[in-house]
């Protein structure tokens, strides 16, 4: 499904102002290196990642290339990890509490 200002107007109204056709994308530029850490994840995950300032940026994707929101966020998550044949397979899951908007 392509990310339109119509398709965006369903969780942000203020998108609702853009024609309905109008694309967009979504960039996401970490700002820091993630961190893993030895502790057990949220819901016991053998280690756990952390990302801070994550910037998340909407842009009008017509070429013009305008940024038109922007904002920063810090992520919790848990890492499971197991061994396949050539390397490591690593899962990741999101602290139940984060996925619900309260705060960590």
């Amino acid at each position: 499904m392509p990310l339109t200002a119509s398709v965006l107007a369903l969780i942000m109204p203020e998108f609702g102002a853009y024609p309905p056709a109008t694309p967009f994308r979504i960039d996401i530029k970490p700002t820091l290196a993630p961190i893993v850490i030895g502790a057990t994840g949220p819901t016991g995950e053998l280690a756990t990642l952390k990302l801070a300032h994550l910037l998340v940026s909407i842009v009008k994707n017509d070429g013009s290339n305008l940024e038109v929101l922007r904002g920063a966020v810090d992520a919790k998550l848990g890492m499971n990890f197991a061994f396949v044949s050539g390397g490591l397979q690593f899962n990741l899951d999101a602290d139940p509490d984060q996925r619900h908007g309260a705060p960590s």
